[in-house]
């Protein structure tokens, strides 16, 4: 029986991932990810949501946002890549944005990105990471744009609305 179960008309885009591709991952990046993170991608390995409007995810008492898509790990199915762009062809690659010890699990459809603490008291917290629209370079890897959307990955999508 599934954990994460079906919603917003969510699917995945890549292959299942098995353990190896989240150990891989987990080397390359040389990051932990967080069990229930981990989980969600032994289920789904990341996707998008194709049903209109898409989920939203609260951010503080006033901002709502959308959310467009959430990363998986392995390889990435080359016809995807001129239907969804290169951007999200390794989702990791963000992670050369997001502060060092965190890691870009999705994105909103403002130019933010979600991620999820990989160290520290707060390990697998999920945030969004907004600096605002246009990002320099003295925006990058920053935590001052850091807010807290959940407790874990598995209270963040039980949430989304």
């Amino acid at each position: 029986m599934k954990k994460f179960i079906e919603k917003f008309g969510f699917r995945s885009i890549l292959s299942t991932a098995t353990q190896a591709d989240i150990d891989d991952s987990e080397n390359q990046l040389n990051k932990k990810i967080p069990k229930d993170y981990a989980e969600f991608l032994l289920e789904w390995n990341g996707g998008i949501f194709v049903d209109d409007p898409r989920p939203i995810f609260q951010v503080d008492e006033f901002v709502y946002r959308q959310i467009v898509h959430l990363h998986g790990v392995g390889p990435f199915p080359v016809e995807l890549v001129h239907l969804l762009g290169e951007g999200v062809q390794n989702g990791y690659r963000f992670d050369e944005l997001v502060p060092e010890r965190f890691l870009a699990i999705g994105c909103g459809n403002t130019f933010e990105i979600l991620c999820i603490s990989t160290d520290g008291d707060d390990m697998g917290k999920v945030y969004s990471w907004y600096p605002g629209g246009y990002v320099s370079d003295d925006d990058v890897r920053t935590e001052e744009f850091l807010t807290l959307v959940a407790e874990n990955f598995f209270d963040f999508w039980n949430n989304l609305i």
